[in-house]
């Protein structure tokens, strides 16, 4: 069934009508889903494909579709649209419960492009921040950021400046998301963002290194940590020790446990993996230790297995892409090529 777009001036009537209403009519978004959509698309004409737990409107090649979900006391409307075979654009609008009954906008604009990831409460004053992926390229997902959004004194959310900018690669699929996690580490609190940065070479190899990015709560804002003081367990069954290189057993930490640093000690090769011992504190139990690094967050790059082949072609990749300090100088240049079973490594200065 063909539905057609009301014209502006009815609009205009119905909302001078509810202007002189002396009783405020409950505003009920998702039961105005289909004429929001419509809006928000700018349909002239349409069809409705679907309207279940979606709402789908077809236009032409272009679609758009639309779902309500309830997240505790919020109300969230999600929107995609675009065409038929292609990229489409999410958008998404919150609400709370209005005083008078229906619901009211969190957000200035109402609807403002991207998709709901995360909802935080950073410095634990029972208002939730949230946290949104923004696509910045309306043709395609090649681009975007991740904002939060912050209660203001209006009653408002605005987002902050980006936390972290992401680009897409279609060709190996790389590095859309992120996973944010909230810690707490002794008084202090973090927002931790953990991406996958990949590509692929010309023979299918696939390159992968976890990146982190980690913001503060300080002074009543939300801003880049200027360092890390915290290292967080990657291996299953960590083992927490008395003293660097050899100790006795003092804890046995799960993945994901946060620790805080206290100093760096010394280097060790363990398992073909090289990397620093550090002194760390236990902030629930209070308790001090030493952990090796590379069952952290702080590995060393270097984590390659130098006894084999694969494990030497990724640590002579990784070196012409990046030459540390230490390991080479910089102002000399680095090549490699194969000779039978032998890495063959050229350095020039």
């Amino acid at each position: 069934m063909k539905h057609p777009h009301y014209p502006a001036f009815f609009c205009l009537l119905l909302l001078l009508a509810s202007a002189c209403d002396p009783a405020e009519t409950p505003y009920h978004p998702e039961q105005n889903l289909e004429a929001i959509s419509v809006k928000l698309a700018g349909l002239t004409e349409y069809e409705v494909v679907k309207n279940d737990s979606v709402l789908v409107l077809q236009s032409g090649e272009t679609l758009i579709s639309a779902r309500t979900r309830n997240l505790d006391s919020l109300l969230l409307i999600e929107w995609k649209t675009g065409p038929a075979f292609g990229y489409a654009q999410p958008y998404m609008a919150l609400y709370r419960p209005a005083a008078a009954g229906g619901w009211q906008p969190l957000l200035p604009d109402t609807i403002v492009v991207g998709t709901l990831e995360q909802i935080t409460d950073l410095n634990q004053d029972q208002k939730p921040e949230f946290l949104v992926n923004r696509p910045l390229n309306p043709a395609g997902p090649t681009t975007g950021e991740y904002v939060l959004y912050r209660p203001g004194t209006d009653g408002y959310y605005s987002p902050s400046s980006a936390l972290v900018s992401w680009d897409y690669d279609p060709g190996t699929q790389c590095c859309l998301r992120f996973r944010f996690v909230e810690r707490a580490v002794g008084e202090n609190l973090y927002l931790e963002g953990q991406g996958l940065q990949s590509r692929r070479d010309d023979d299918g190899t696939v390159w992968s290194d976890t990146s982190y990015y980690v913001y503060e709560w300080k002074n009543g804002d939300i801003r880049q940590a200027e360092s890390i003081p915290y290292l967080v367990v990657e291996k299953p069954d960590t083992w927490v020790i008395h003293q660097p290189k050899e100790g006795d057993v003092l804890m046995r930490l799960d993945r994901g446990s946060a620790l805080e640093f206290v100093q760096q000690g010394p280097y060790d090769y363990r398992n073909h993996r090289g990397d620093y011992w550090y002194e760390v504190s236990e902030p629930e139990k209070g308790m001090k230790g030493w952990v090796f690094g590379a069952h952290t967050s702080w590995a060393q790059w270097a984590q390659y297995d130098l006894e084999s082949f694969n494990g030497l072609v990724k640590l002579l990749v990784k070196q012409l892409e990046n030459p540390p300090g230490g390991l080479t100088d910089t102002r000399c240049s680095l090549s490699y090529f194969f000779l039978g079973n032998y890495a063959v490594v050229a350095r020039t200065c």
